[in-house]
């Protein structure tokens, strides 16, 4: 009987999910498409890759459903379809105004640092133990910082970008039980899992504050005030539309695989 989620993998994913923020997108200057993030791509990708390590022997999936769901994963995150699925939500997703303030913001030092300090971050991807030391920082920081760091996270729709990834990781191991144990106890069984929507949404908001604790407290400041203006929080909302949709359309093809990998 196929049982407990794999949440290492989930975990592993947290980083990439933090890293979709700030911009998800670099706007440009002219009129026709806004030109792609790759980190977006990247951060879409790697969740594909947790999605692939989501089931294993010791859950209970058999070997051979195992070898066909990872086939079908690698076809349905297959990099230029994901470029493809991003370009063209960010083009129908971002109004004129939100694409001119995040213009704006990316072009300015503040931006520019950001990008910095989000690179220097990047080798937490590596790091096992950067959720703990983040949760320490957390613990033994004053109000002001955490509040800081909390106002951040909001006005960034990462809460939402949380909404999102476990709401497809869900709708994808539901695809790749249903076949082994059925459509009702594979119900059950994700029904079973729901308290790791809040496990993975603490760690979420752990490696958002592992990179944004980087920054020097008055640019942290400054950050979270540009944050919250209204042309940007409307584009965070719009780039998570659009990262909805992205990730949806690889969630449908990976269904779509999966039955053609079984059938074969």
């Amino acid at each position: 009987m196929i049982s407990q989620l794999n949440l290492q993998g989930l975990r592993a994913a947290c980083v990439a999910s933090a890293l979709l923020v700030s911009p998800l997108v670099n706007a440009t200057e002219d009129t026709g498409p806004v030109t792609q993030n790759q980190r977006v791509v990247d951060s879409l990708i790697m969740l594909g890759g947790q999605f692939s390590a989501a089931i294993t022997p010791d859950m209970g999936f058999p070997p051979e459903y195992i070898e066909h769901w990872q086939s079908a994963v690698e076809v349905a995150f297959a990099p230029d379809l994901i470029a493809a699925d991003v370009d063209a939500a960010l083009e129908t997703a971002l109004t004129a105004e939100a694409r001119a303030a995040a213009l704006a913001y990316d072009q300015s030092p503040l931006g520019r640092d950001v990008l910095e300090v989000m690179a220097q971050a990047e080798p937490l991807k590596a790091d096992p133990d950067h959720l703990a030391a983040t949760r320490d920082y957390l613990d033994k920081a004053s109000p002001e910082d955490r509040a800081l760091l909390a106002d951040l996270f909001t006005a960034q729709g990462a809460d939402e970008q949380t909404d999102i990834v476990m709401t497809i990781y869900f709708e994808a191991l539901r695809i790749a039980a249903e076949p082994v144990i059925g459509a009702e106890v594979a119900a059950q069984w994700i029904e079973s899992a729901a308290p790791l929507r809040e496990v993975y949404a603490q760690d979420h908001l752990l490696s958002h504050a592992a990179i944004f604790r980087l920054l020097p407290k008055a640019q942290l400041q400054e950050l979270v005030i540009v944050a919250q203006a209204p042309d940007m929080t409307a584009f965070a909302a719009q780039t998570n539309a659009a990262f909805r949709e992205a990730l949806q359309s690889a969630a449908d093809r990976l269904e779509a695989a999966y039955v053609r990998e079984l059938d074969r």
